[in-house]
């Protein structure tokens, strides 16, 4: 069973370290000079940042050649990642981590949870190209990537714990193992919502509780109690399992 995520916006790269090369592919390096030809004008306007965001975005990419690397997964700080608690782990719950989680990301494509990364801000619908989109740009890379991978794990089931901005890089039509989806909802005035906020939290939280458990079988997900969420039968299907509370 592999697990995939999406990245979130903020990281925090204290404890990086600094390497001789970089190891990223030839589409990232690629974008990586696509995007060095921004001036802050264009990054404001495409990225739709501004002040001390813009700053900081302009500032990742002067010196992102120079900058340090750190682990993907302990790197990114959102909900998601916040819910995963992975500095939390043991030893056997982290290579668990790294052998079964990947995250989607716009700049680097697959990341298996160890792969080293540098810090920058890129999301799937930013303009980088002018002839592509960046869905366009990534996708039959994504996929080979990802089946190669499972392929040679042994692998025959994808988790879907990312959003659907990044989930959305999967061909389903062409993608030849089983995908289950995953979605979390709230109940409000007697129907059951889905909350973005709470959700990525909950993907994170649900994320821990496949490490915690080492689960290997899609089934098993289904005995998820934690936040108060619970498996809903008559919402779920086989291919998408929706938790609610």
């Amino acid at each position: 069973m592999i697990v995939i995520l999406s990245p979130s916006k903020t990281m925090d790269m204290t404890g990086s370290v600094e390497l001789p090369h970089n190891n990223f592919s030839e589409k990232t390096m690629f974008l990586l000079e696509k995007l060095k030809t921004f001036s802050p004008e264009d990054l404001s306007k495409t990225m739709k940042v501004k002040g001390k965001t813009l700053e900081s975005v302009v500032d990742i990419y002067a010196n992102f050649h120079t900058s340090g690397y750190k682990k993907a997964i302990e790197a990114y700080t959102g909900a998601v990642f916040k819910g995963m608690k992975v500095k939390e782990y043991s030893q056997e719950e982290r290579t668990f981590l790294d052998e079964h989680f990947i995250v989607l990301s716009a700049l680097y494509g697959v990341l298996p949870a160890d792969s080293l990364v540098r810090e920058y801000r890129l999301d799937m619908t930013v303009k980088v190209l002018e002839e592509e989109t960046l869905y366009a740009y990534w996708k039959e890379e994504v996929n080979n990537t990802l089946t190669e991978l499972m392929k040679a794990k042994g692998e025959n089931l994808l988790i879907n714990l990312a959003s659907t901005e990044f989930s959305k890089l999967i061909d389903r039509k062409t993608f030849p193992y089983e995908i289950i989806d995953i979605d979390f909802k709230e109940e409000r005035d007697g129907k059951f919502k889905a909350v973005s906020t709470y959700a990525k939290k909950a993907r994170g939280v649900m994320g821990r509780y496949i490490v915690k458990n080492k689960i290997s079988q899609g089934k098993d997900l289904k005995e998820f109690k934690e936040e108060g969420y619970s498996f809903n039968q008559e919402l779920s299907t086989d291919k998408k399992y929706i938790f609610t509370r």
